[in-house]
């Protein structure tokens, strides 16, 4: 006579009660996690935007200790020559003459900031051979020379419409360098106080709030700074040092003291303008 099979025993299953719980836990650990990663995610671009500075103030300082003391031009007013001598300038973000070449164009990638002064002090791959671009310098070719990414903040991100040298930086230098454009060389280093600011991530705002950014490579204190990393950004010293301000400090020196300060340090007017 054959064994009785055991009875099987059903295994039971999770209630609809129980699967809700473990949603709710779930979305519950989600919402907590999230913005935690996402304040982590912005401490790593800004800290990454802090070394990206700090690369470009090395660049100006072994550039100037080339040149006399005298700090790179600052691309003020994308001038074609020198008033007194005629040559073209090459500024720290691009050459002049070079302008359109290197911001390119609706239709044409950019040559980015190798036309440069700071690009052969930060070891780009060099934009001329024997006066002539090589063609690995074809527009939009040295944009993928890691030694691009250190002109652009990690958090500026890609736009719809990009125009001018937003195409090519996030940063602009300070025009007091060269005498907000009553100048035709930069000034020495050892004219600026130690606190003077001379680099910025400046404002996203095709406009800016008083004039136009991304007109050429360098700005009044008054266009602004961005938005990109809350509620200041980091700002370079003409000593080399990178520091946190915030906005309202930034907004307070450029529009509320008449007075010179960090960011109105022009060495050649009393009051830095």
């Amino acid at each position: 006579m054959p064994t009785p099979a055991a009875p099987r025993r059903s295994r039971p299953g999770f209630t609809l009660i129980e699967l809700l719980v473990v949603i709710a836990i779930i979305a519950l650990l989600i919402g907590i996690l999230l913005p935690a990663l996402g304040k982590a995610r912005d401490a790593a671009r800004r800290t990454t935007c802090d070394v990206q500075q700090r690369s470009l103030l090395t660049a100006f300082m072994t550039y100037a200790n080339d040149f006399k003391d005298v700090l790179p031009d600052p691309n003020w007013g994308r001038r074609p020559a020198y008033s007194n001598t005629g040559q073209r300038p090459r500024g720290w973000l691009l050459d002049d003459g070079l302008f359109a070449h290197a911001v390119g164009d609706e239709n044409t990638p950019p040559a980015g900031p190798a036309t440069g002064s700071t690009w052969d002090y930060l070891g780009g791959q060099p934009y001329l051979v024997d006066g002539q671009p090589p063609a690995a310098a074809a527009p939009g070719s040295l944009l993928k020379d890691p030694v691009a990414d250190i002109f652009r903040c990690p958090s500026h991100r890609n736009q719809t419409e990009w125009r001018g040298t937003e195409r090519i930086t996030s940063y602009v230098v300070n025009g007091a360098v060269r005498s907000y454009g009553r100048r035709d060389v930069s000034y020495r280093v050892d004219l600026f106080l130690p606190n003077s600011v001379i680099l910025w991530d400046t404002d996203e705002d095709l406009e800016g709030r008083s004039g136009a950014p991304w007109n050429d490579g360098s700005s009044f204190p008054t266009e602004g700074i961005s938005d990109r990393h809350g509620q200041g950004t980091t700002v370079g010293r003409v000593d080399g040092s990178v520091v946190w301000i915030l906005r309202s400090d930034f907004d307070r020196l450029a529009f509320d003291e008449p007075k010179r300060n960090a960011l109105w340090c022009n060495p050649g007017n009393k009051q830095g303008r």
